[in-house]
């Protein structure tokens, strides 16, 4: 069995348009639709595979993830 080490998630979001995922780091990166990217660091593999399908990600990540998470600018 192969195991991932990264994922990518392309949203239909107006605020987001991707989310990368790294199992090995926890570390899951958002790309917003104006360019900005961050870096949000712990974020378990139970929390990204939620985000992923869930109905809304835009809402399940400005609920669960935005304010929770540490995060890092990523330029």
């Amino acid at each position: 069995m192969i195991k991932l080490k990264k994922e990518t998630v392309h949203v239909n979001s107006k605020a987001i348009k991707k989310a990368d995922y790294n199992y090995d780091d926890s570390l899951l990166k958002l790309t917003f639709a104006n360019g900005a990217r961050y870096n949000y660091h712990n974020v378990t593999p139970e929390t990204f595979l939620s985000m992923k399908y869930s109905k809304s990600i835009g809402s399940f990540l400005n609920k669960y993830v935005l304010r929770n998470y540490t995060f890092t600018h990523d330029k």
